[in-house]
């Protein structure tokens, strides 16, 4: 059995650098934690362009921010959890 490769990550915000960080770091890793992606729902999909064959589980405060009007200094928060497709057989996602 091959040892499980995790890499963990503050973002402080999803940008194309951090793109193609990833994109550089999904070759070497199984599981990738994402944190301060700084990214909306609706923004999330960002990394879903990074290939190999990776899942992606985004979570985000934004959303209750912005769904509240009420937006005041730098966006913060934000967690991911990616993962190739053939390490985990099921996910569960749960409300932030």
């Amino acid at each position: 059995m091959a040892a499980l490769r995790v890499f963990s990550l503050n973002c402080h915000g999803v940008n194309d650098g951090i793109i193609k960080y990833l994109e550089d770091a999904s070759d070497m890793f199984d599981i990738i934690l994402l944190q301060e992606t700084w990214l909306s729902d609706k923004s999330s999909v960002q990394l879903e362009k990074i290939p190999s064959g990776l899942s992606v589980v985004h979570c985000s405060v934004l959303e209750t921010i912005l769904q509240s009007d009420c937006m005041q200094g730098r966006s913060f928060g934000g967690t991911a959890v990616m993962h190739k497709n053939n390490v985990w057989y099921w996910t569960v996602s749960c409300k932030c």
